[in-house]
């Protein structure tokens, strides 16, 4: 089992990524959106590494969400990045009873569920195959 430092979760859409990032040891927490395109996740993750997140320690959690999720994978795969791609109802079940929801509510939970469950979660992989159709 991997003990991660920093717990990055997504939300997915067609159009944006909604991401917040846990930093248990500092006592941080960053939220943001993003365009759902290669262009701004080198942009979003060039500004993570700067600020020292490390991808060893890492841990990217995101709902399966079919072909929205792909451009995501796909990016975190080619850059060597700890990610589960994990079914939304998994997540669901695990809130228990919420009120309120937001796509910037639903990146949080979604990282608080990879920090409470990082001995539990799967790392995913894109196939090869279609990296390599989707990388050309």
């Amino acid at each position: 089992m991997k003990n991660y430092k920093n717990y990055l979760g997504f939300d997915v859409s067609k159009n944006t990524l909604d991401y917040c990032l846990l930093i248990p040891e500092r006592d941080t927490v960053k939220r943001g959106s993003v365009a759902n395109e290669k262009k701004s996740l080198q942009t979003l993750f060039a500004a993570f590494s700067k600020e020292g997140l490390m991808i060893e320690d890492t841990l990217v959690v995101f709902e399966h969400t079919g072909i929205y999720s792909t451009i995501l994978a796909v990016f975190l795969c080619g850059n060597g990045w700890n990610y589960a791609e994990v079914p939304a109802i998994e997540i669901k079940r695990s809130r228990g009873l919420s009120r309120g929801k937001s796509d910037t509510i639903d990146a949080q939970e979604i990282a608080k569920y990879a920090m409470r469950n990082e001995d539990k979660i799967q790392l995913s992989e894109v196939p090869e195959i279609i990296y390599q159709q989707l990388t050309s």
